[in-house]
């Protein structure tokens, strides 16, 4: 099985983080296949956000840890200026945070996007789409990559952090199902028509693959961002109380559809860490 571990966006601590991408999940894959390991990322300074109250200076050694690896470390164009951003903005800030947090939905898609194209380049049976800005907690369920390499059209993300959407922080993509999840940002406008609102990163990744005729299925693994002063931040990993966005009876539906897809994962995958789930 050829598997391909992609990375993308921002390292903000990379000596917390990569202890565990190692451990959770570069030494279980590789006892499972051969694995490729791609990355493309932002080469920042300081990373500053409103939202998250960060406000601190990247460490010396953040991209470090990735040079063992193929990809491409670049700094941020700016996006924000182009004609794709600024039709986002036609559809509301929703954070309210003089669309910060948008702009900065637009550059991690962005990097995802590229480093989807790297990915193509390995052949893979299977495509594990990774923040390298996160402290992971559990070992990959590799019953999901099997199951990734045998129903190709098939994508398995995290059951917790849904928001009316799916968890875009992680993703287990069989061959056919990978670029439909890593080229979701040219999908965001015609999701912005069809939510009516501003664009969301989980309903984005939800509109993107269910607009394909990609299958998703969940897994309970976890994982917590790291900031860039080596915090890290506290989670909610409950499935439903992170699974709906709206009141009434869109939340119902949502609620619903996060229960079911839990016992369908649950029936399907035989990895312990469902135990604790």
């Amino acid at each position: 099985m050829r598997i391909t571990v992609a990375f993308y966006g921002i390292p903000r601590c990379t000596p917390i983080s990569a202890p565990s991408i190692e451990h959770r999940l570069l030494q279980p894959l590789r006892a499972l296949g051969e694995v490729s390991v791609v990355h493309h990322l932002w080469k920042i300074g300081h990373v500053t956000s409103a939202r998250s109250g960060e406000d601190a200076a990247l460490a010396d050694d953040a991209y470090a840890w990735f040079d063992q690896f193929d990809g491409c470390i670049e700094p941020p164009e700016r996006f924000e200026d182009g004609e794709s951003f600024q039709a986002w903005k036609t559809f509301g800030d929703d954070f309210g945070d003089n669309f910060g947090s948008l702009r900065n939905l637009m550059h991690q898609l962005q990097s995802l996007k590229r480093v989807t194209a790297l990915v193509e380049a390995t052949n893979p049976d299977v495509v594990v789409f990774a923040r390298p800005d996160l402290q992971y907690h559990d070992a990959i369920p590799l019953s999901a990559c099997r199951l990734a390499a045998r129903f190709p059209r098939l994508c398995v993300v995290p059951i917790w952090n849904w928001w009316a959407g799916l968890n875009d922080r992680f993703a287990i993509c069989g061959k056919s199902a990978y670029q439909s999840y890593g080229n979701r940002v040219d999908r965001a406008i015609a999701h912005a028509h069809a939510l009516g609102g501003p664009i969301h990163s989980e309903s984005l990744v939800k509109f993107a693959l269910r607009e394909a005729g990609v299958r998703t299925l969940a897994i309970p693994l976890t994982a917590s961002r790291v900031r860039a002063d080596g915090t890290v931040r506290p989670e909610n990993f409950d499935s439903l109380a992170t699974s709906t966005l709206w009141r009434g009876r869109r939340d119902k539906i949502n609620r619903l559809r996060c229960r079911v897809t839990r016992q369908i994962s649950k029936m399907i995958f035989s990895d312990a860490a469902w135990d604790k789930a």
